[in-house]
């Protein structure tokens, strides 16, 4: 029974470790997150051939607040100047996965309403040295989904 007993202990020992590895390395890979509360559910789909190039991701989230979005350093609100430029990144990431082979599943995946657009949601940017953006977070407070968009041109 002893014996049992240790090695249930070292068995959920090992999974608590697990887990907070995987942890670790998620929020590494996606360290904008960080700083927000904790989502309920995630869809991220990639392109093969495109990897680290063509991604879309969906992360819910539930009663995210104004406050929670201010005090994550890396989001902003999104005011009328920037809505032009969001509404234009994400016009340009459809239509790069729409005419481009082999984007069949992040655009079955696309599901994006650029209706949802507007100054009560959050965004954080990611632009290259030329000033052109490669990667977009767009938070929609109404349906508390965070939305990412990232293609390499």
């Amino acid at each position: 029974m002893k014996k049992f007993i240790i090695a249930l202990v070292a068995l959920l020992l090992v999974a608590v470790v697990s887990f907070c590895i995987h942890d670790v390395m998620f929020y590494n890979a996606w360290p904008e997150l960080k700083d927000l509360p904790r989502f309920r559910s995630k869809e991220i789909y990639s392109v093969d051939n495109f990897t680290d190039c063509t991604d879309y991701a969906k992360f819910t989230y539930r009663n995210v607040s104004d406050e929670d979005l201010e005090n994550a350093k890396s989001f902003k609100k999104t005011d009328k100047e920037k809505m032009d430029e969001i509404l234009n990144y994400i016009t340009e990431y459809k239509s790069f996965i729409n005419n481009i082979n082999g984007m069949d599943e992040v655009k079955n995946a696309y599901d994006f309403d650029k209706a949802v657009v507007n100054e009560s949601d959050y965004y954080r940017m990611i632009k290259n040295g030329d000033g052109f953006i490669i990667a977009l977070y767009y938070f929609d407070m109404e349906s508390q989904i965070l939305y990412y968009f990232h293609y390499c041109a």
